[in-house]
């Protein structure tokens, strides 16, 4: 219901989500996918929650198999786009904004 021209759908993690954003006329399903480690590193690093820089990697994969997660790569295999962020934050944001400007901006202006 939002009257915005980019809606951002942040945390698929339901395989009912993707109907749901095809149903949209312009629509893109981008998976942003890193290593397991690489997932761990940053997760201890943020600490966002209680108890997670203190984080075992067992403890890591056995929440890796949470209800939640477990649909994720599936999901990832329907995206349109794959962006690895296995590198720097400048790298993410580099290949970030090369998807907004070369896939997404032109389905949303030159295609009206």
């Amino acid at each position: 219901r939002q009257n915005a021209e980019i809606v951002v759908a942040d945390g698929v993690r339901w395989k009912s989500d993707v109907p749901l954003i095809r149903s949209f006329k312009k629509n893109f399903l981008v998976y942003i996918t890193a290593t397991p480690e690489a997932r761990f590193e940053r997760l201890k690093k943020r600490a966002e929650k209680t108890g997670e820089a203190e984080m075992t990697w067992e403890q890591f994969l056995k929440e890796e198999q949470a209800l939640t997660e477990i649909f994720i790569s599936e999901i990832g295999k329907m995206a349109d786009v794959v962006i690895d962020n296995n590198g720097t934050p400048k790298e993410l944001e580099a290949k970030t904004h090369a998807f907004y400007r070369d896939r997404l901006f032109p389905v949303l202006y030159n295609r009206r």
